[in-house]
């Protein structure tokens, strides 16, 4: 599968799709799928995350919303912080992974509120292990001992427990 899926993709993104709709097997459509996603999202982020919230294959769309969100944020930080607080939470949990890296590395200070703001259904879990990473290299003057960017206990606490588990 993986030696096909580079000519596949090479046939545009549509073709592929159409291509990978015939895969009867489960386990490989939904590779499939996500190879495509991750392959437009390089070229096209913007594409690639229309395609996404388009799918069937929700296992695809969770497995290829933190690339699709952080190509988005590369191209268009804002562009990409509005689609993701659009999506479901499962699907949002894993764009803010997507997006917090770069949004964090940039501006803690403004991530970390964006983290704050976001619905209590978004598992931020995973995306406070990354902001925890990535807003030092911003802020390398934030204590990891308090990170007093956030304003709510719960994620202060989160985010100096990340820093420490690294």
């Amino acid at each position: 599968m993986s030696s096909i899926l580079p000519t596949v993709l090479g046939q545009g993104p549509d073709q592929a799709l159409a291509w990978s709709n015939g895969i009867e097997d489960e386990r490989l459509r939904s590779g499939a799928l996500t190879y495509i996603l991750e392959g437009v999202s390089k070229r096209e982020p913007q594409e690639a995350a229309e395609m996404l919230v388009r799918l069937d294959d929700s296992e695809a769309a969770l497995r290829a919303a933190d690339d699709v969100a952080g190509a988005m944020a590369r191209t268009d930080l804002d562009q990409a912080i509005v689609w993701s607080e659009g999506l479901e939470p499962g699907l949002r949990a894993e764009a803010v992974e997507g997006v917090i890296s770069l949004y964090a590395s940039r501006d803690a200070e403004a991530a970390s509120r964006w983290m704050e703001s976001l619905s209590t259904d978004t598992d931020l879990d995973p995306a406070i292990r990354r902001f925890a990473w990535h807003s030092q290299a911003s802020t390398p003057s934030l204590p990891p001992t308090g990170f007093p960017v956030f304003k709510t206990k719960a994620l202060t606490t989160k985010c100096t427990t990340a820093w420490w588990g690294w």
